[in-house]
């Protein structure tokens, strides 16, 4: 069976993928990059969920997190779990979504927890290889742990076709802050804030509206924080442009609303475009990843560094520290949301690409890759290419670093016909 995915992007492509199902579980298989990749657990498609989407996260005793667009007892999606225990990985559905008008469906995002263990995420749109039919209601909802069961909560419900597919973060009031592709005042997209109020409810305010002009249009990742409560993000389109790095200031001295700037504009051409992952903020730099935009020069994507004017309120300077487009795809097609570590090593995955490129079928599956300075020049080194077999195909939602230091992510895909999904290790 094939399934026709619809990647919401700045290039508003259309996939057309061979949907694939996974039945083993996989104990460890190396590449010629060197790694070793171990399948923790395969998702059988029905009610224990299929196509994981977002990042994973881990808490203090190890165990992981994380969504799936679809499957689950009522077709929608599910929040789990993958615990350790007796030797193997054993995966729980904390919660199955049910769609309709009063809950969410298909999480896309990744989720984070808050000090006191509830987790948070969104839903609304599906994920790269699972898009969501029907009529599904954006939202942000919670998960609160009471009695031995997890029970969701759900803080708002966007208007339809707003799809808040980034992850969320908190400031230190616990405030949460995300980002909507779509929806806002002009259509484009919207930075948006949920506040808690003493009564247990949410409220919600949009913090910029993109105009679709050069200020950009349609983020697909959430904001980080800078120094003095300013966000950073990216826009993966806009007119004139291939996308746009920014930040918004919060309001101050006469200043009420908070200030969206242009940190940066992509071309589409040497630098590269349409950025869909969160950026990383280090000494006064930002990095971040672009999908891929045009021809030539940045058509597979880049791993890009930007680094301030000298005079404030201009133009950043864009500096491509890794091209994809060099190998020609072997190395990895698309890159996706990135790591780093304290040595200023990158790690992420690509959705596509790897040893055999075909890009419209299932044998450029993806790879695990690191990409590290060298003197003046960075180099990229693929830790795991996939291969669309036991070990699954497809990465999503980029990889986090384990407590033995491996990287741990999930892949869209995996052997078979309904393409359910896996959630992987990698050593490096």
């Amino acid at each position: 069976m094939s399934s026709l995915n619809v990647n919401i992007s700045g290039s508003l492509s259309l996939r057309i993928l061979a949907m694939c199902t996974s039945i083993l579980m996989l104990a460890g298989m190396a590449t010629a990059g060197g790694g070793k990749e171990t399948v923790l657990y395969t998702f059988q498609g029905g009610t224990d969920g299929a196509d994981p989407t977002g990042r994973l996260v881990a808490d203090s005793a190890g165990n992981f997190y994380g969504t799936t667009a679809l499957g689950g007892a009522a077709g929608f999606g599910t929040v789990f779990e993958l615990v350790h225990e007796g030797g193997v990985w054993k995966e729980k559905v904390l919660y199955t979504f049910q769609g309709g008008s009063n809950d969410g469906a298909c999480p896309a995002g990744g989720l984070i927890f808050d000090k006191a263990g509830n987790l948070y995420g969104t839903t609304g749109q599906g994920s790269r290889v699972a898009f969501c039919l029907g009529t599904a209601i954006p939202t942000v909802f919670q998960l609160t742990l009471k009695g031995g069961a997890w029970t969701e909560t759900v803080l708002y419900k966007f208007p339809q076709a707003s799809y808040p597919n980034g992850d969320l973060i908190f400031d230190g009031k616990g405030d949460l802050y995300g980002t909507t592709y779509s929806g806002g005042t002009h259509g484009e997209g919207t930075v948006f804030r949920l506040t808690p109020n003493s009564k247990g409810s949410w409220t919600e305010g949009d913090l910029y509206s993109f105009t679709g002009l050069k200020g950009g249009a349609f983020p697909t990742a959430g904001v980080v924080f800078g120094k003095q409560g300013i966000l950073y993000g990216t826009t993966s389109d806009g007119a004139g442009t291939a996308g746009t790095v920014f930040s918004l200031t919060p309001p101050g001295g006469s200043r009420r609303s908070w200030h969206h700037q242009v940190l940066y504009r992509f071309s589409g051409n040497a630098d590269s475009g349409a950025p869909d992952t969160p950026l990383i903020l280090r000494s006064g730099k930002l990095y971040g990843a672009n999908a891929g935009f045009g021809s030539g020069n940045g058509a597979l994507g880049t791993v890009f560094e930007l680094t301030p004017p000298a005079k404030k309120g201009g133009l950043w300077s864009e500096t491509t520290l890794y091209d994809f487009t060099s190998s020609g795809g072997k190395d990895g097609i698309e890159p996706l949301g990135l790591l780093m570590d304290h040595a200023g090593n990158m790690f992420g995955a690509t959705f596509w690409g790897g040893n055999n490129i075909w890009c419209g079928g299932t044998s450029s599956s993806g790879v695990v890759f690191e990409v590290s300075p060298h003197g003046t020049k960075w180099t990229e080194q693929v830790l795991y290419a996939f291969t669309d077999k036991l070990d699954g195909c497809h990465p999503t939602g980029g990889v986090i670093f384990g407590k033995d230091g491996a990287l741990y992510g999930v892949t869209g895909g995996g052997d078979g016909e309904s393409n359910p999904g896996t959630v992987y290790r990698v050593a490096h």
